[in-house]
């Protein structure tokens, strides 16, 4: 496995890409960094993400990881604060993080867990449930893992309570 950590303005991480366990390991090497910007860079899929603020590194050495992570591992993950990267959609019914814009378009509410805000950290106008500024958009969010708290209808893999942070992601090419 090849590996390069740049230190200039931004960390990058190069890795082949081939299946989830490698994504993982991915997720593994950034939650233990907290060096400036952080991109991700698969080389085989050609896919890229920029968070444009720095990264935080918490106790919890999984803290930083990804959605399919959390489905699989719902009881290891239950009352821990995690950072996660999706398509977020915010509107009636339909506050919640999904894998792709696919899943949330389709309805696929098992690729994705409901989100809810800490309005003290994340302002949004009165009458609506969340920052409308962020929908349609792929983030990187954090927050507190509820696995037992499903969502409206119960629809959702679990919730993502209390996010305190909210990030927009932008595609590089």
């Amino acid at each position: 496995m090849n590996t390069h950590l740049s230190k200039v303005n931004k960390m990058s991480v190069h890795i082949p890409f081939r299946n989830f366990t490698r994504w993982s390991i991915v997720g593994a090497l950034i939650s233990t960094t907290t060096l400036g910007l952080v991109a991700f860079h698969l080389s085989s899929g050609g896919i890229g993400l920029i968070a444009d603020e720095p990264m935080r590194a918490f106790p919890n050495q999984q803290f930083n990881t990804s959605i399919i992570n959390v489905i699989a591992n719902s009881k290891e993950y239950h009352g821990k604060r995690v950072q996660i990267s999706g398509y977020l959609r915010v509107r009636f019914e339909d506050i919640a993080i999904y894998l792709s814009k696919d899943d949330a378009q389709y309805g696929m509410t098992r690729n994705g867990f409901w989100v809810s805000f800490d309005e003290t950290k994340i302002p949004f106008e009165k009458g609506t449930k969340g920052p409308i500024q962020y929908d349609g958009k792929y983030v990187l969010i954090e927050g507190t893992f509820d696995k037992n708290a499903r969502g409206h209808k119960k629809l959702w893999s679990g919730t993502i309570k209390n996010v305190n942070r909210v990030i927009q992601l932008r595609r590089t090419e």
